[in-house]
């Protein structure tokens, strides 16, 4: 009895910080805003860019590129090139137009029509906000009301 008391104390821990507050206070290693970022691109046509750049800051954004934009499988296939340099899986790091790789926004920032999505880190406001040219189209936060990620396109 003492037993299944102890048990059914712990397990309710477990519970409360596997699902209340786990999600919000490592939602960036859950790599949360991916989905947020591809499902608002649906609506933008990335092949118009020139360049589209996709930071890799949190993980692998190309798989939930691929996922989430229900990429042809046919189409990535063919054109994937997959770098392994570690135990993990590998990544790739180019599909049609878009670069998954970290933004250097100083060397970067002068390329026209171009769509940009990173941290806060790499994409500053006040690099950004002064600016006409610049146009930030969405910002994702974690669910600790931290950036995330943002969007933001050089116009032509």
């Amino acid at each position: 009895m003492v037993f299944a008391g102890i048990f059914v104390f712990n397990y309710s821990i477990f519970v409360d910080r596997y699902f209340v507050h786990m999600p919000y206070e490592f939602s960036q290693d859950w790599l949360y805003g991916y989905k947020q970022v591809f499902t608002s691109l649906n609506q933008t046509k990335l092949d118009e860019y020139n360049k589209v750049v996709i930071t890799d800051e949190y993980g692998q954004p190309y798989i939930y590129y691929l996922f989430y934009t229900k990429y042809p499988p046919q189409k990535f296939q063919q054109q994937s090139v997959l770098e392994k340099k570690s135990s993990d899986v590998g990544t790739v790091r180019k599909i049609d137009n878009i670069e998954f790789r970290r933004i250097d926004w100083p060397l970067e920032r002068g390329d026209k029509n171009s769509l940009f999505i990173g941290t806060d880190g790499e994409l500053p406001n006040p690099d950004i906000k002064p600016f006409p040219e610049y146009k930030i189209l969405n910002e994702t936060n974690f669910l600790d009301n931290s950036p995330a990620l943002k969007i933001v396109e050089i116009s032509k």
